[in-house]
């Protein structure tokens, strides 16, 4: 029998071969075949009939594999159309075959067919998958397990065993299916359980015929359930039986996709109470809008909520009662106060923290002659011959209120009239409580000014006098004493020296006693600062110092401004009061004065180490100190009498850098505009 070979693909296919008994007989001799011509036509015939069989089975092969083929290119569209990483590998663990999404998670490329899978780099974490696909194929068990991709897409690995049509295991298949949709959406499925688990409202979760599937916390403590009678409860068993039709009725509404407005309805607890609630029935749709068979429902307890809205209506109706009263006293309280206001002889204006006057008060009208129409929202500045010092960049009231405060609540300054005259004022602020302007008192100090400097030019007249009476008068009598005292001495040498003696003690007390009227008559002379300036008359006064009271004076000073003039004459007689009252009061062995900068100021300090004093005195305990600090007025200073960390006082003077005060000698009466002059200068 010949062998059977397939015919190649696209081939004619073969004729079948006739019969030898169709085939026309050869002319026989007239005489009967012999026997081995009749086997020789049998043997012809069978090989015929088997090359016929033959012939039939080729022509039946190229249907079996075209079927082949179609179903293989079926299966290839199958598997590149369904977007699934699918990778075949044979017994070896070699890659057979591959669909185009699993180059996403493994670097494949058409030449790798047959290629060892150890060998593939990975784009995700599983370790073990090569001893998974071993073991797949001992146990023929499939092996699943959730990986993540270097990209963060997240996948259900498994691996399976191929199977042929004979039930034969040639190696495994290995998919990759992309669950990350999955997992988010179960992510936030267990989010919202958390949430409506844990929330401390009232959520219930119902499905479409009203059965309860879960309660959040909040709804178990409204009506006293646990988690295991919610499995029992319904919609219909928390509502009273009157209310049931419109709770089913409500719920059918949302059945259909309806989402009913918040309302209010009546719950029955466990423990029988009936609490006001209001509802808010929302609908759990799917992603194609359709209503599935979760509803949820918050629910919140009204019936405190009634009956704080009815109290809350009678609180109501008093406050309102109690703010018409109150408002009728504040009227009355502010008509009382506009007419003191509106009485009061100190102009009393009230201002917010950058200056702005928002009320001006009949008194200061007349001041500064400006009306309050006039005066109302213009700077507070501009009513001030020069700013005040706050120690900041721009005004500030509240920088204002406390430097007023720190001064004894006032403070000196020269404030200008609508016609440019000027004149000295003193002032006070203070922040309103509960709002923010601030109320500054104004008061015209120009007449208290003119009595202050008579009141100090008859001090000084009467000082002159005195200082000359005891020259003139006692002095001269003095001298007439010492001058007769030593002729006594001189006399009294010649007959008792014991009586001379005495004389010379005599006349020893009588020399003393005229230094004394000598250092009373210098104290009540005017002093005249020289040229030099003020540094150099307190560089005379601590040599005076000492040679009359004996006491170490020392001066010092790193400033650059020279004083001259009234507020040169007021800064050394202050230095000078304080040293006399340090070394009559303290008993100082060194007395120390310094003239320096600060900050915005000079300051002028005096120091001593004697017995000091326990706390800041007040400035009327006596007359030199009232005269430091009417002098320290005078010039707009600040006066502090402070003790000292270690022992002695410390009597600090401190001038604005930037005030110019004036004095009362250049005072002009209201109608005309003084012409100021700087009473200190930078020194070039």
């Amino acid at each position: 029998m010949a062998k059977r070979t397939k015919r190649p693909k696209g081939a004619a296919r073969a004729r079948r071969v006739k019969s030898p008994r169709r085939q026309s007989k050869p002319a026989s001799s007239g005489r009967a075949p012999s026997r081995k011509t009749r086997l020789q036509y049998v043997a012809l015939n069978e090989e015929i009939r088997s090359a016929n069989e033959e012939l039939s089975t080729a022509n039946a092969q190229p249907k079996e594999v075209d079927e082949r083929e179609r179903m293989h290119s079926d299966l290839l569209n199958l598997l590149t159309s369904s977007n699934i990483a699918i990778v075949f590998l044979d017994t070896d663990l070699r890659v057979k075959l591959f669909t185009p999404p699993t180059t996403e998670l493994l670097n494949l490329v058409g030449t790798d067919v047959g290629r060892p899978f150890r060998d593939l780099a990975r784009k995700f974490d599983d370790p073990d998958l090569l001893a998974r696909c071993r073991e797949v194929l001992v146990t023929l068990a499939p092996n699943d397990r959730e990986v993540t991709a270097e990209s963060g897409r997240h996948y259900l690995r498994r691996i399976v065993p191929y199977r042929t049509g004979e039930n034969h295991i040639t190696g495994v298949v290995i998919t990759f299916v992309d669950i990350t949709e999955q997992i988010e959406k179960e992510a936030q499925a267990l989010h919202l359980v958390a949430v409506v688990q844990q929330s401390n409202d009232a959520i219930v979760l119902y499905d479409l015929d009203g059965r309860i599937l879960s309660m959040s916390r909040g709804a178990k403590r409204l009506y006293g359930y646990d988690e295991t009678d919610t499995h029992t409860l319904t919609v219909f068993g928390l509502t009273p039986p009157e209310h049931r039709a419109e709770i089913r009725r409500l719920f059918e509404a949302a059945a259909r996709g309806e989402d009913p407005p918040p309302f209010e309805m009546k719950r029955v607890a466990k423990d029988g109470r009936v609490l006001d609630v209001q509802m808010t029935l929302t609908t759990v749709q799917s992603e194609a809008g359709e209503p599935t068979a979760i509803i949820a429902t918050t629910e919140h307890d009204v019936t405190e909520h009634r009956r704080t809205q009815h109290e809350s209506r009678q609180l109501n109706e008093e406050l309102e009662r109690r703010i018409t009263e109150r408002t009728r006293q504040l009227a009355e309280r502010e008509s009382l106060l506009r007419a003191v206001v509106d009485a009061a002889a100190d102009g009393i204006i009230a201002i917010d923290e950058s200056g702005t006057i928002r009320s001006f008060n009949p008194a200061a009208a007349r001041m500064f002659g400006n009306s309050a129409a006039e005066a109302i929202d213009r700077r507070f500045e501009a009513f001030l011959a020069e700013p005040i010092n706050t120690g900041r960049e721009s005004f500030s009231a509240r920088a204002l209120a406390a430097q007023a405060q720190s001064h004894g609540g006032a403070l000196e300054a020269v404030g200008r009239r609508r016609d440019g005259s000027l004149f000295p004022i003193e002032l006070a602020a203070r922040p309103v409580e509960g709002d923010d302007l601030f109320t500054v008192v104004i008061r015209d100090i120009s007449l208290r000014k003119e009595l202050e400097a008579s009141v100090q030019k008859i001090a000084v007249e009467q000082r002159n006098q005195l200082a000359r009476e005891l020259h003139d008068g006692l002095g001269a009598e003095m001298a007439g004493l010492g001058m007769l005292a030593q002729a006594l001495r001189n006399r009294l040498r010649r007959v008792s020296p014991e009586d001379a003696e005495k004389a010379t003690e005599l006349t020893r007390y009588l020399e003393k006693c005229r230094g004394q009227l000598r250092r009373i008559t210098q104290g009540l002379m005017p002093i005249e600062i020289p040229d030099s300036g003020l540094n150099a008359a307190l560089r005379e006064l601590c040599r005076g110092l000492y040679q009359l009271y004996g006491v170490k004076c020392v001066f010092r000073t790193t400033s650059r401004v020279r004083f001259k003039g009234p507020v040169a004459t007021h800064l050394f007689h202050i230095a000078r009061e304080a040293i006399i009252n340090a070394i009559r009061h303290g008993k100082p062995s060194a007395v120390r004065i310094r003239l320096a900068p600060a900050r915005q100021a000079i300051r002028l300090s005096v120091e001593d180490d004697g017995t000091g004093v326990v706390r800041a005195p007040k400035f009327t305990a006596g007359s030199g100190i009232r005269i430091m600090q009417y002098r320290a007025k005078t010039i707009g200073a600040a006066l502090e009498i402070l003790p000292r960390k270690k022992n002695g006082t410390a009597v600090v003077c401190t001038l604005p850098w930037d005030r110019k005060p004036v004095p009362a000698s250049r005072r002009v009466p209201r109608g005309r505009t003084a012409q100021r002059s700087p009473s200190h200068a930078r020194s070039k």
